[in-house]
């Protein structure tokens, strides 16, 4: 961390399919209901399949069933996609073009199980709902953070994120 930005660096083949391989920088919360928002403040990897943003997560296990709203690499915009349950594939929901930095906020809302994802592009702004998914949470507690991934083992992708990570109960 330097003058209030997180600086997250991974690697990974991606988070997609049935198994993910990318960088989770993770808290465990209870898993009640939630919301967790953070600015992605750059994110500028030319590779398609590259990720930057936060997700839920049942478990660490690759295959664990999962909620992700964040930026796509090569300046895709925001995007939305999940694995309701493990083992099973992902679906990818929505993506759309932001702005030519990559840059702009992200938020998840868990309420029972059902995970809203959306997107602003500036502070002031309303949020924009991508869409909202049913997941098979299983514990009592679930897995939250920063999710980061170049979409192939031979870079890395960076994320810039202006200060923390907020989950809000």
């Amino acid at each position: 961390e330097k003058n209030g930005i997180q600086y997250v660096k991974g690697s990974g083949t991606g988070i997609w399919g049935g198994s993910d391989s990318f960088l989770f920088y993770n808290e465990q919360v209870e898993n009640g209901d939630f919301s967790v928002q953070m600015l992605i403040h750059d994110f500028r990897n030319y590779n398609i399949h590259a990720r930057g943003g936060i997700m839920i997560r049942d478990s660490n296990d690759p295959s664990a069933a999962n909620v992700f709203v964040g930026a796509a690499g090569y300046q895709q915009g925001a995007v939305f996609q999940s694995r309701s349950a493990a083992g099973e594939s992902t679906d990818h929901h929505k993506m759309i073009y932001v702005n030519n930095y990559n840059q702009f906020y992200v938020k998840l809302d868990k309420v029972n199980s059902v995970v809203t994802a959306s997107y602003k592009a500036e502070l002031g702004d309303e949020w924009i709902e991508l869409g909202s998914v049913a997941l098979r949470l299983t514990g009592r507690s679930v897995q939250v953070g920063r999710a980061v991934t170049a979409g192939s083992d031979y870079q890395y992708a960076l994320e810039t994120l202006q200060t923390k990570m907020y989950v809000v109960s």
